[in-house]
């Protein structure tokens, strides 16, 4: 997965394009009155829709972890289902022929169809055991993702807030460019962290995916030898109950 990358070039971009603006709007903020000296000026105006920018993008980004993440988990539980649907298919013929057995009359036996199914069923829900773990431990963590990354979001839209950027109009004084200085310093380090904190839980979604693919196919190896060894043990017991049928 490489979206940290790209969102760590467009948010470099970003920024580059930011500080040139606030550069160019140092002397503006310095020296002129009324509403370009306000809290609700050019450098405000700057800074809110470069947040406002970045977490569109970032939007996409999660969409796109979203889909990968709710594509693998699709995926594991596609294969449980193949497993359990191709074990079922090969014992379909040893329990029909049980099943006719079993209606003879003169067939002694404890054991049932109702009985043998549930047998099967159990072992079935065995054999899938770790694979199913896998999965829901895998879905567990992949919210957990989601969830993070939202609150990231949410976090990147409300940061020129939480920098004292929406200051009341009447704040206007001869001290606004240094708060307009503070704000951007705010707004420049926060986002920062913010970057680094984004590319830890892509980074961290990396790894989920990466982990979740090896477990999984060791998981899937292990039931299917399961499998096998569930359909070989059942023939064998249906031709030792039944011998006699």
């Amino acid at each position: 997965m490489r979206y940290h990358y790209l969102f760590f070039v467009i948010l470099s971009t970003s920024g580059a394009k930011f500080a040139l603006a606030v550069d160019a709007l140092q002397p503006i903020s310095s020296t002129a009155e009324g509403s370009d000296n306000s809290a609700n000026g050019p450098v405000t105006a700057a800074i809110e829709n470069l947040a406002f920018n970045v977490a569109s993008i970032a939007d996409e980004i999660a969409l796109q972890v979203n889909r990968k993440l709710e594509r693998t988990a699709n995926i594991l539980h596609g294969s449980i289902e193949t497993l359990i649907t191709n074990a079922l298919e090969q014992l379909a013929l040893p329990i029909f022929q049980a099943s006719r057995k079993l209606s003879h009359e003169s067939c002694n036996t404890t054991l049932s169809v109702a009985k043998l199914r549930a047998s099967i069923d159990a072992q079935l829900s065995n054999c899938t055991e770790d694979l199913n773990s896998v999965l829901q431990t895998y879905k567990f963590d992949a919210e957990q993702s989601i969830s993070t990354i939202e609150n990231l979001i949410d976090e990147v839209v409300n940061l020129p807030k939480a920098c004292h950027v929406l200051l009341p109009h009447s704040a206007s004084t001869e001290d606004a460019p240094q708060n307009f200085a503070s704000t951007t310093s705010c707004f420049v380090e926060r986002m920062t962290v913010w970057n680094e904190q984004v590319s830890k839980e892509l980074d961290s979604v990396a790894q989920l995916l990466s982990r979740t693919r090896q477990l999984s196919q060791e998981s899937e190896a292990q039931a299917l030898f399961c499998v096998g060894e569930l359909v070989i043990a059942v023939g064998k017991l249906i031709d030792e109950e039944l011998s006699n049928c």
